[in-house]
């Protein structure tokens, strides 16, 4: 139907709905939209940042198996498929282990890495390992809503029209604030 060009050297995709979730290795985490598939349009990327060689979907993650940094699960929220954000799961404390392949299943995530540096594509000379992590997301399941209270200005404060007025609040929640 048509082709898109990508920035790097593609290694995996993951297609949900309309998007195409691209592990591009050099090129990064590529999305691209898909919903006119004859004219397919770059939408977001990670392109500098990360080195993914292999990417799952779960919920409003992709988690790629990352070779830039060592034993480093990328773990990156596409709720805004313009702007995604990065954040890892570490395993560097048991290894210098360049990510290779990644699955998912439940809470579990599963990444397969070679000993320093990748030499071969899913190689099997002895240097590689399996590494499996369990992460949770954060989802307020008891339905409490945060609690926020504005400390500044204070009550009562007077401001001059056109002027920039300072906010600070305060936030709390069971589960997190971020």
């Amino acid at each position: 139907v048509s082709n898109f060009n990508l920035i790097g050297e593609p290694k995996d995709v993951r297609v949900r709905s309309n998007l195409a979730y691209v592990a591009a290795y050099s090129g990064g985490l590529q999305i691209v939209d898909l919903s006119n598939p004859t004219v397919p349009r770059s939408r977001g990327s990670l392109a500098t940042q990360i080195v993914p060689r292999d990417v799952e979907l779960v919920g409003r993650f992709a988690l790629l198996a990352e070779q830039l940094f060592p034993n480093v699960v990328a773990l990156s929220d596409v709720t805004n498929p313009d702007s995604p954000t990065l954040q890892t799961i570490d395993f560097s404390a048991l290894g210098d282990y360049a990510g290779t392949g990644i699955a998912v299943s439940g809470s579990y995530v599963y990444m397969t890495g070679e000993n320093f540096v990748v030499t071969t594509e899913n190689g099997a000379s002895g240097n590689t390992r399996l590494f499996i992590g369990q992460y949770t997301s954060r989802e307020d399941r008891n339905g409490i809503a945060p609690l926020v209270a504005l400390t500044a200005p204070a009550n009562n404060s007077s401001v001059i029209r056109g002027g920039v007025i300072s906010l600070r609040a305060n936030a709390t929640d069971d589960v997190a604030v971020a």
